[in-house]
């Protein structure tokens, strides 16, 4: 005999989908705007310290060429790894 969801079941699984999309948004929006407001030089350290000892090859490329475009005076720094 098959089990099916009826809508009073599933409606709060989906409304707690959608509330946790929204929060985590939030967090997104609020991390965002405080990484902002960090110094210049602090965000570039930052970038470039995750770039460094990230274990994914592509993230570490994608983190580097955000580094780049951001600060392009790192580039006779950084560049060199990148292309490397």
């Amino acid at each position: 005999m098959a089990s099916y969801f009826y809508p009073a079941t599933i409606l709060p699984i989906l409304a707690w989908q959608i509330n946790k999309r929204k929060i985590i948004l939030c967090l997104m929006v609020c991390i965002i705007g405080i990484f902002g407001a960090l110094p210049a030089e602090l965000q570039c350290h930052m970038l470039s310290q995750m770039a460094e000892t990230s274990g994914d090859i592509l993230e570490r490329c994608r983190l580097m060429t955000l580094v780049l475009e951001r600060y392009p005076d790192r580039v006779p720094e950084q560049g060199v790894g990148l292309v490397c």
